[in-house]
């Protein structure tokens, strides 16, 4: 069983990796870079360390091989970030809403994607 230090560090992980990667998009995007970008991965970061500090506690999880727990993770990570894309797209009028969950469900897919991959790895060479 993980130690609760180990899994502060993964959380840790995924919360300032994720929103290192919002902030790497903004700047890559210019002029058109916005703090929306920072805030996804604020998101998902936040989704993902609480989805992660959940299933890691379960023997069950910890079985699963190295895909099968990235696969968990990234649909974790994209819960509560995909809830505010539907909630936002739902909110905004008809042209913008669907163009809004397009761009946003993808970027949150991109980010929860990554980080659970790297999650994943991470924790099988810690573990190794």
């Amino acid at each position: 069983m993980p130690t609760w230090w180990g899994i502060a560090k993964l959380a840790a992980i995924w919360i300032v990796g994720c929103s290192f990667a919002g902030v790497v998009v903004a700047m890559i995007n210019g002029e058109f870079g916005s703090i929306v970008f920072v805030i996804v991965g604020v998101f998902v970061g936040l989704s993902g360390a609480i989805s992660h500090c959940v299933l890691i506690r379960r023997g069950s999880f910890r079985r699963r091989s190295n895909f099968e727990k990235a696969a968990i993770l990234w649909v974790g990570a994209m819960v509560l970030p995909g809830a505010w894309a539907v909630f936002g797209a739902l909110n905004s009028h008809a042209p913008v809403g669907s163009y809004y969950l397009i761009y946003f469900g993808g970027l949150i897919a991109v980010f929860a994607l990554v980080a659970s991959v790297c999650i994943t790895l991470f924790e099988a060479r810690w573990s190794a």
